[in-house]
This record gives structure tokens, sequence and C-alpha cells, in this order.
């Protein structure tokens, strides 16, 4: 995936953030017991990805209202 960096960069365009995102998503999949297929871009993990920003976002958005 070292050769893919501008799909990562592509993903961070998009707004997703390393931290708040990505970085979660990896954790959660390598934790899982199936046997890993190969991996050669981060486009594997976009779909990923694009869900659970989708789940945080409505999360922050509970706690985060608008100032008035």
């Amino acid at each position: 995936m070292r050769e893919d960096r501008l799909s990562l960069f592509h993903l961070i365009e998009h707004g997703y953030g390393l931290e708040a995102h990505i970085a979660p998503v990896l954790r959660k999949k390598t934790v899982t017991r199936r046997k890993a297929r190969l991996i050669r871009t981060w486009n594997d993990f976009a779909d990923a990805i694009a869900e659970y920003a989708e789940t945080v976002d409505k999360d922050l958005e509970k706690v985060f209202w608008p100032a008035t």
C-alpha cells in the first residue's frame, strides 16, 4: 500500500481524517479472525471508511449543536 499514496490522499481530500476515520477502520479490520486477502490499494477500505465516517459524524451531531 506504500506505492498507492494517491488513493490515501484522495480519501483525505474527500474529508476523511486519518485519526478520525481511517485509522479506526484499519484497527477494526486487524482484529478480525478471517484470513485477510491481499491488499494493494487504499481503495479497498473506501467503502468501510465511508460507512464508519457516516456513523461517527452522526454521533458528533448529537454532541454538538449549532450556536444560536
